[in-house]
């Protein structure tokens, strides 16, 4: 979720960061990867069964509480059943609100992760979502290293690395992305670690289809040879990892992820929320499931790691961050280059 100016096989969008601007042309990493042949077993899911109101499964899921986001987005992340919860039909839902949460916050919203209760090395991730749409909102599902913070609390990406399955522009609700970020490519506006924007491409639904209308399935399969990118069975993204090397950066994707849902208002990737924009908005999930191959390590399974366990980012700058927020804009015009959370 951390996107700056994109390198796409056809070419780069300049763009700026929270922390600078990416200045970086494209370095040409068009790629191909051949996905194994054997078949994927299940061995993780939640299909989000149990009463209408009721909280995540708290055995799989961490409600990440906090303020305090990079990309300068505006929601305030709680554990409230006004921002996630069950709809009774089997359905998760992440619900984004206008409301006036505290003096720095006009917007709350749910973002809930699988750091601790389901941490895998390579596999297939697959969730069927039903995105919402607007200007300024950033759903999300994607994949994070588990040793982001280091032994001291402080941050260890982009060496981490990050694999985005999905990320969608508000206000463009028929086109998603697919990235990694790593060493190289990440979106660091120009820093010796991210010399350029995350390796990403776009699907684009045909005949002028909705993401917002309907649910679709977002796949990402990852093996130590490479990994793949799918909506509703068809490819739209491959990176091999031999081409990546070729690249001069180190492969980071050889240890375990945990994954990460959320919906965001405002910030860097599709600018603030006009007047217009509609809201309470719903990011809708029928199930989540992850697979592996014969061979494959399973999940690492435990406890999740709620936020309280976890130190604050010492690079959010928060009190400064937090001082206000933008009011609403009655045009289209904010800030129109992706950022990283």
């Amino acid at each position: 979720m951390r996107l700056c100016g994109r390198v796409r096989e056809w070419g780069f969008a300049a763009g700026g960061l929270a922390l600078s601007a990416c200045t970086v042309p494209a370095s040409g990493v068009g790629d191909h990867w051949k996905p194994p042949s054997d078949q994927w077993q299940l061995v993780w899911s939640d299909e989000f069964e149990g009463p209408a109101q009721s909280a995540p499964d708290p055995t799989k899921w961490a409600q990440y509480v906090r303020g305090c986001n990079y990309n300068d987005e505006m929601e305030f992340y709680t554990d409230s059943r006004n921002n996630s919860y069950l709809d009774g039909q089997g359905r998760l839902v992440i619900q984004a609100i206008r409301e006036d949460y505290d003096i720095n916050h006009k917007f709350t919203s749910g973002r809930l992760e699988t750091l601790g209760s389901m941490e895998q090395l390579y596999g297939a991730f697959e969730a069927r979502i039903k995105l919402p749409s607007g200007k300024g909102l950033w759903p999300a599902f994607w994949l994070l290293g588990n040793d982001f913070l280091n032994a001291q609390g402080q941050p260890t990406w982009p060496q981490a690395g990050e694999a985005d399955i999905l990320e969608m522009h508000g206000s463009n609700p028929h086109q998603i992305s697919g990235a990694i970020h790593m060493p190289g490519f990440c979106g660091g506006g120009g820093t010796q670690l991210c010399m350029s924007g995350p390796l990403s491409r776009d699907f684009v639904l045909p005949n002028g289809g909705s993401f917002a209308d309907d649910f679709h399935v977002f796949r990402f399969e990852w093996a130590d040879t490479g990994m793949r990118w799918l909506v509703d069975g068809k490819s739209f993204h491959e990176r091999s990892r031999a081409n990546m090397e070729k690249l001069g950066v180190p492969w980071v994707f050889n240890h375990p992820f945990f994954m990460i849902l959320n919906l965001a208002v405002g910030g860097a990737f599709d600018g603030n929320p006009i007047a217009t924009t509609v809201f309470p908005q719903q990011l809708i999930v029928d199930y989540v499931r992850v697979y592996t191959l014969p061979g494959m390590s399973g999940p690492t399974q435990g406890p999740p790691r709620s936020t309280a366990s976890r130190p604050d980012f010492p690079n959010l700058n928060c009190p400064s961050r937090d001082a206000g927020v933008a009011p609403l804009t009655s045009d289209a015009s904010t800030t129109s280059a992706p950022a990283a959370p």
